[in-house]
């Protein structure tokens, strides 16, 4: 069976050493170690050999991972922000470190902005625009914004790709899938977590923020969504002016809540603020269905007369009404204390394992909500509660949908800002409201009656297909058309280690091979001689020699004799 090996290309190589040296530095040389990544790629002696500074080695692990990919630029950057959103796959320790992941980074000239706009308009940028601002505004690792001046005189920010960022994520991600697979192969414990899936997850998120045409249709949505909503301002997208390298906005005219202590002279009623933040992440839950996914201080600004404006809509999050029946069926669990409900709502999200223990877990669910049951919602806190839940349904690897995951998150992180805002901020009693519309709605008649429709109509369309679904499994049955096929588990080891014997086995023919035609033209005498030698028969103990020592070298190294 042939065994995964990573790309060889010289580019790739030189990415995974540095990758490789980045860990080692920070002290991961165990796992290094684990992966047994040497025997895909001839590291240098002079990189295994590096050890951490002792004052990295008395940093948390958590720490020195987060400044790891703080080195690695921008893949990793944005692979520990996705992270820092999924508590539920790292320990929450792991995911509040990456939120402090900085996506600040040296601006690129100017020269290569305009160049970069001019060629996707095909246009001079002062055609396009009658002021174009030289100085970022802001510069982060896929891209930078600047601020600039319509023709008609209208106010923009116009956000500029990074120039070849494209093809460095691309090889990072290659890169990642790498490293994701020999995860999966080297440490089966990992595998609860699917290694793979989560870089799947990555990519596929990352890909969307780099195309900034989907973040403009993400705007563009969340303004429809908020178009009646005077607490809540989203800007405008100008198509004309935007492609998938470029995107043009309105130019938001505000503070950011994370600097809004340095900007005292401003006035803005915190508190209302808060309340306002809050109901605009429950609207996009609970009503919308489409959340910002990260509303984090640096995303979010207030204008005048507490005016929330969220940016940048290049990560959002998504709940279907599959979804949010399944969210209704835990929340009706856990105001009635019934656990077996919130494990058939966790159940048909998926979340379940079967090989959870689902009475130790019930045991669990039932201390966790007789812990909060009769207390008043100002006392409770939401960061507080969703943190016990991730920590339970970890501790029996259940794994939540990431849209679930993210709407938790986003819950959170709201809380958070809304807490900075006003210290006595009560999301509990914002929140009750929107859970009560969305029981009320679940329990209409209008929904019953549809979902009764819905029942029929798989009922009919299970009547319909199932007498042909069975004659053809009885046709192949008599015709021999069935077949069962069988797939191995954990044999990758043992391959790897056959195809390591094979190839000493080899070896050692070619070094027997070497020695026996050598005494025989020694003993015939034929050819050139060296020293009244003949010289090929020298030549050919001196490679056995060689190889000979190379062999003995290899196995002594591996510590397997």
């Amino acid at each position: 069976m042939k065994i995964y090996r990573l790309d060889r290309t010289y580019s790739k190589i030189k990415r995974y050493r540095q990758i490789i040296g980045i860990f080692i530095k920070y002290g991961f040389y165990d796992i290094i170690t684990k992966l047994e990544i040497d025997y895909y790629i001839n590291l240098s002696k002079k990189l295994t050999r590096q050890t951490a500074p002792k004052s990295i080695k008395k940093m948390s692990g958590s720490r020195r991972l987060r400044l790891a990919f703080e080195e690695l630029g921008p893949t990793f950057v944005k692979l520990g922000q996705l992270l820092s959103l999924r508590p539920d796959i790292i320990s929450i320790e792991y995911a509040n470190e990456f939120t402090k992941l900085q996506d600040e980074v040296a601006p690129v000239p100017f020269s290569d902005v305009k160049s970069i706009i001019e060629k996707e308009f095909e246009k001079s940028i002062n055609e396009i625009f009658s002021h174009f601002e030289e100085q970022p505004l802001a510069a982060a690792s896929i891209a930078q914004a600047h601020k600039a001046v319509l023709k008609n005189g209208k106010s923009v920010a116009v956000k500029v790709k990074r120039p070849h960022i494209d093809g460095i994520i691309e090889n990072d991600i290659n890169i990642l899938y790498d490293l994701a697979r020999l995860i999966e192969k080297s440490i089966p414990e990992s595998r609860q977590y699917d290694p793979v899936g989560i870089v799947d997850e990555f990519t596929k998120n990352l890909r969307k923020e780099l195309d900034f045409q989907h973040e403009g249709r993400n705007a563009e949505l969340f303004k429809k969504n908020f178009d009646k909503d005077p607490t809540v301002f989203v800007p405008q997208i100008y198509w004309d002016i935007s492609t998938s390298c470029v995107l043009t906005m309105d130019m938001i005219k505000g503070i950011k809540i994370s600097d809004i202590d340095k900007h005292k002279d401003v006035r803005l009623d915190k508190k209302q603020t808060a309340v306002n933040g809050a109901h605009a992440i429950l609207k996009q839950i609970f009503e919308f269905g489409f959340f910002h996914a990260d509303p984090h201080p640096g995303n979010l600004f207030v204008l005048e007369n507490n005016v929330i404006a969220p940016v940048d809509y290049g990560m959002m999050g998504r709940i279907d009404d599959d979804t949010m029946e399944q969210i209704y069926i835990i929340v009706v669990g856990v105001v009635k204390k019934d656990v077996n409900k919130i494990i058939k709502g966790l159940s048909e999200m998926g979340a379940v394992d079967s090989s959870a223990n689902i009475k130790k877990l019930k045991l669990d669910l039932i201390e966790f909500i007789e812990q909060y049951y009769g207390i008043p919602l100002n006392r409770l806190n939401i960061s507080n509660i969703i943190s016990q839940c991730l920590d339970i349904f970890q501790r029996h690897k259940i794994q939540l949908p990431s849209n679930v995951v993210l709407m938790s998150k986003a819950l959170v992180t709201s809380e958070g800002v809304c807490r900075k805002l006003d210290p006595e901020f009560d999301m509990m009693s914002i929140l009750q409201p929107y859970v009560e519309e969305m029981i009320i709605r679940r329990m209409s008649f209008r929904r019953q009656g549809k979902n009764l429709l819905h029942l029929i109509e798989d009922i009919y369309d299970l009547a319909r297909i199932l007498p042909k679904d069975l004659k053809d499994i009885l046709t192949k049955v008599k015709t021999g058309g069935i077949s069962i096929q069988f797939e191995h588990r954990g044999l990758s080891e043992l391959n790897k280690e056959l195809e390591k014997s094979s190839n000493r086995i080899s070896f050692s023919l070619i070094i027997a091979s070497l020695i026996v035609g050598s005494s025989l033209i020694m003993q015939t005498g034929v050819g050139p001689k060296f020293f009244n030698f003949p010289l090929i028969g020298i030549i050919g103990y001196s490679l056995a020699g060689i190889l000979g020592f190379y062999l003995a070298f290899s196995i002594l190294r591996s510590g397997k004799l």
